[in-house]
Parts: structure tokens; sequence; C-alpha cells
């Protein structure tokens, strides 16, 4: 299968976000590349899934860090912006912690690249330093 244009791409990031609040794991799996890259920027150690993940193993060693710590999220999206295989959405989001309770609201950007129809990278950038208040490793 292959890329045909930025409809594709958009389209294919809408199923991972619908695969993803449907909470289906399995199907989740077969839409990303073997050697997909998954990089949640901050410090590694501030936050429990900042970090790098290679494979699709490494997919799901992310997500189950992230389903370990925040019990519902839930993120408007602003506008996608596509450029051939890239996407990328901003958006605004509330994700709470299942230790506390406590509700994290911050911006975000998702970038998604996609080769022969699979997610072949998933970079995510947010609001580092509202992680890690709620966290309780923002040290001021």
């Amino acid at each position: 299968m292959s890329n045909g244009g930025a409809g594709d791409s958009l389209g294919i990031i809408e199923t991972y976000f619908e695969r993803l609040l449907a909470g289906d794991r399995e199907a989740l799996r077969t839409m990303f590349a073997p050697d997909v890259e998954v990089h949640y920027h901050g410090p590694e150690g501030l936050v429990p899934w900042f970090g790098d993940y290679v494979g699709v193993d490494g997919y799901a060693e992310f997500t189950r860090r992230v389903n370990e710590h925040v019990s519902h999220f839930a993120v408007d999206w602003e506008r996608p912006v596509v450029d051939g295989d890239t996407v990328v959405l901003f958006g605004r989001g509330v994700w709470r912690l299942a230790a506390t309770g406590r509700d994290v609201h911050a911006d975000t950007t998702n970038v998604f690249r996609i080769r022969d129809g699979l997610i072949a990278e998933y970079r995510v950038y947010n609001d580092t330093a509202a992680f890690a208040e709620a966290f309780g490793t923002l040290h001021r």
C-alpha cells in the first residue's frame, strides 16, 4: 500500500485516533511500520512516558506507560496541517493523573510521518512544565 497523498495521510491519523479512543490495541498495532519511532519530547525521568521508543513493541511500551499514569484524556484539535506524508496536529487537552486525580491542562502538538500507508514516526511536543508540575517533578 502506498501513501497516495495528503488526504490519505490525514485519514490514517483519523483512524489512529478512532482506534486509540476505542482502546483497540490490536488494531492500533497494525497501523505502525515495524521500525516506527515514537518521540515524546521532554527530559527522561521528568514524566514517566517521556522518551524515545522504537518499533511496534516500543509503541506498546509507550502506551502502557501512559495508561499506567493517565486515567482519562481528551484533546480538542484545532486544525490539521498536512504536507504529503506528514500530518501536524495542534490542540489543547486535559489529562487526568491516575494516582492523584489531578488534571493537567496543556497545549500539545503531534507530528506524524506516514510511510507506505503506515505510521513511521510519531512525535509529541507539549507543555512539559505542566506535566512535571502535576507529577511533582518540577523544581523551582
